[in-house]
């Protein structure tokens, strides 16, 4: 009989040993989860910053249009002029404004036909 009890005290022993073990990887888990949670919302938080930060440039951003005057002058709305010896913007494969880099927008003269 006292086999048997030292028996079981031993094998009491190592699952208290067991179940300490146990709650020591739980409470390292509990602490990583937090840990990860954190870099979580701070990292939700600097993605919508962005978001809003990108949202703001593109409706800076917008586009350069240049419009061609009766000589043929290009001003373009980010205040420069430019001239082609042939063609518009276009036809000269130009997509962006050479000054301010935005998307091109061409307005070619209409001469009034009042």
């Amino acid at each position: 009989m006292s086999d048997t009890i030292t028996e079981l005290k031993d094998e009491l022993l190592i699952n208290k040993t067991m179940l300490a073990k146990q709650c020591d990887l739980a409470r390292d888990a509990e602490t990583e989860r937090m840990r990860l949670h954190t870099i979580l919302e701070r990292t939700q938080e600097e993605l919508a910053e962005a978001k809003e930060q990108i949202d703001v440039l593109l409706k800076v951003a917008g586009k350069c249009t240049w419009k061609e005057d009766d000589e043929g002058i290009w001003d373009t709305t980010c205040g420069e002029a430019f001239t082609f010896i042939e063609g518009t913007p276009g036809e000269n494969d130009m997509k962006y404004c050479c000054y301010c880099s935005k998307p091109l927008e061409e307005a070619k003269f209409e001469e009034d036909t009042e």
